[in-house]
C-alpha cells in the first residue's frame, strides 16, 4: 500500500480528530495572540513553580509584566510562557500518531492524552530552558560576535527542538504500545532504524521539523512578517534553521559513529 494510499485512509477514518486537533492548536494560538500577562497564569505559575524546585531561584509576581528575579534581572514574560511550544508539541503528538489508535474512541482519547501531554511536558522543557537563559544572559562572553544573547537564543532553540524530537520518539514508542496490546502485534516490531545511519532513516524526523517551522516560520508568513519587517524575519529564519540543521548534522555523525563502533565490535568478537 502506497503512502498517499495510507494517508486518504487515515483521512478519512479520523478526519474528525484532525478537525477537532486543529480546532484545538488554532484556538489556543488566537487565544495567546491577545493575551494579557494574567490570562497565562495557568502556564506561567507552574512553570515558575518548576522553576524554583529544580534550581532554588524564586521569582515574584509582577502585575501586568509576568514573574520578576531582581537578581538575575529577568523577566518571565508572556512571550517566554512556551506557549507556542505546547502547540507544536501537541500537533506533533495528534498528527503524527493518531492513525495508528484503530478505532475513532481511541482517536479521541489519543487527542486528550497529546493535550495533557504536550502542557506538561512543556512545563518541564521551557522551566529547563528559561534556567539556561537568565545563567546565559547573566555571562559575559567579552566577544562582539558569540554575545550572551546570542547563546541565549541558540540555547532556546536547540533545547526546544531537541526536546521535540525526544517527545516525538516517545511518543511513537507509547502509540506503537498502545497499538501492540490492542491489536496483539508481534513484540519484535520497532519504531527504530537499527543498523541505519540517521541520514537513511531521517525521514522519522520530518513530522516533529515540520510542525516546528510550520508554526516557528509559517505563520509569521502568513501574517505578513516577512513583509512588514522584511530584515528581521529572514534573520530570525536563518538563524532558527541553521540551528536546526546543526542538531540533524550532530545526530547523523553520531548515528554513524554508533554504527561503525558496531561493525568494529562484530569483527572484533
Amino acid at each position: 500500500m502506497t503512502a498517499l494510499r495510507k494517508m486518504q485512509m487515515a483521512v478519512s477514518q479520523y478526519w474528525a480528530v484532525y478537525l477537532a486537533g486543529f480546532i484545538i492548536a488554532f484556538g489556543i494560538k488566537l487565544f495567546y495572540s491577545k493575551a494579557a500577562c494574567g490570562d497565562l497564569e495557568w502556564i506561567l505559575a507552574p512553570t515558575v513553580w518548576w522553576i524554583k524546585a529544580i534550581s532554588g531561584v524564586a521569582f515574584e509576581k509582577a502585575a501586568d509584566v509576568g514573574y520578576v528575579n531582581h537578581h538575575f534581572r529577568f523577566i518571565i514574560a508572556p512571550a517566554c510562557s512556551g506557549v507556542q511550544f505546547l502547540i507544536i508539541s501537541f500537533l506533533t503528538i495528534v498528527y503524527s500518531f493518531v492513525h495508528r489508535m484503530g478505532t475513532i474512541k481511541r482517536g479521541f482519547c489519543w487527542l486528550a492524552i497529546g493535550f495533557v501531554a504536550s502542557y506538561l511536558f512543556t512545563i518541564f522543557v521551557n522551566g529547563f530552558r528559561l534556567i539556561v537563559s537568565f545563567h546565559l544572559l547573566s555571562f559575559d562572553t567579552g566577544s562582539l560576535w558569540i554575545t550572551a544573547g546570542r547563546l541565549h537564543a541558540m540555547a532556546g532553540t536547540a533545547i526546544f527542538f531537541v526536546s521535540l524530537l525526544v517527545l516525538y520518539q516517545i511518543a511513537g514508542y507509547v502509540s506503537l504500545k498502545s497499538t501492540r496490546v490492542e491489536k496483539q502485534l508481534p513484540s519484535n516490531e520497532t519504531i527504530h532504524h537499527a543498523g541505519k545511519p540517521l541520514w537513511q532513516t531521517a525521514g522519522r524526523f520530518l513530522p516533529p521539523a515540520f510542525w516546528y517551522f510550520a508554526i516557528t516560520l509559517g505563520i509569521p508568513l502568513l501574517n505578513r512578517a516577512s513583509v512588514n519587517n522584511s530584515e528581521n524575519f529572514w534573520r530570525y529564519a536563518a538563524f532558527q534553521t541553521g540551528v536546526c540543521l546543526a542538531i540533524f548534522a550532530l545526530l547523523c555523525l553520531g548515528s554513524l559513529l554508533r554504527k561503525r563502533c558496531a561493525r568494529q565490535n562484530k569483527i572484533g568478537t
